[in-house]
């Protein structure tokens, strides 16, 4: 079955039935192996075919090779081609008709500095998902209000009180103090802070406190200073 990328011979590709499960798998490893993304053309399955000029787009520095690709397959070898070599600004040759320019660009939010990279997303969910991975690198808590989907903007103001040690961010959240969301605010900040006192602040929910109760009296544990209850 692996005729054809032991002696690098798409003839012998050719020669195997159509319906061969390593048919799709010896053409894209013969073209990978010289570097012919002409055979990615005899490729049948799509994304092995992608991966094919992916993989020779690197090696030749050319990520147009994808233009080869129509539609959304090729959107996806852009995004994939940028992820592989490392190269943002390939995610502006992809046209934002299906989400997958922001997906490109999500690709990257880990190398954002601050809040100007969210700039590049278009659709709300990733602009949200941009500003919820910048917040806590900034200490960037007024970043969180700007985040749409309540969810989101709850779990940023999360992260932004564990970063901060403050319970002062789980009242910036829209959940009250009767909702579990502001309760598990305050379990993390209780843990942050290796103090039992905000699981105190639990009111109505004696499961929640003595969880907070656990959680806080590990982490003392842990980092070995807990007190015999």
């Amino acid at each position: 079955a692996y005729v054809g990328k032991k002696q690098n011979e798409p003839d012998a590709c050719r020669a195997m039935d159509k319906k061969a499960s390593g048919r799709a798998t010896c053409f894209e490893d013969v073209a990978i192996d010289t570097h012919n993304e002409k055979l990615c053309e005899e490729v049948e399955a799509q994304v092995n075919q992608r991966n094919c000029y992916v993989e020779i787009g690197v090696y030749k520095d050319n990520p147009h090779l994808c233009m080869n690709l129509e539609g959304v397959s090729g959107h996806l070898c852009y995004k994939e081609y940028a992820q592989k070599a490392g190269e943002m600004e390939i995610c502006d040759s992809i046209p934002n008709t299906d989400g997958i320019k922001d997906d490109c660009f999500l690709q990257f939010v880990s190398e954002a500095k601050d809040e100007t990279f969210c700039s590049n997303f278009e659709g709300q969910d990733a602009i949200d998902d941009c500003y919820l991975s910048v917040a806590p690198k900034i200490e960037g808590n007024l970043l969180c209000a700007k985040i749409n989907d309540e969810y989101k903007r709850n779990q940023c103001h999360i992260k932004m009180a564990v970063q901060l040690e403050s319970i002062d961010e789980c009242n910036r959240m829209d959940a009250h103090a009767e909702t579990s969301e502001w309760k598990t605010c305050a379990t993390q900040v209780g843990i942050a802070k290796l103090d039992l006192q905000y699981c105190g602040m639990i009111r109505d929910d004696d499961i929640l406190k003595e969880s907070c109760r656990k959680q806080v009296y590990n982490a003392q544990v842990q980092a070995g200073v807990a007190k015999e209850e």
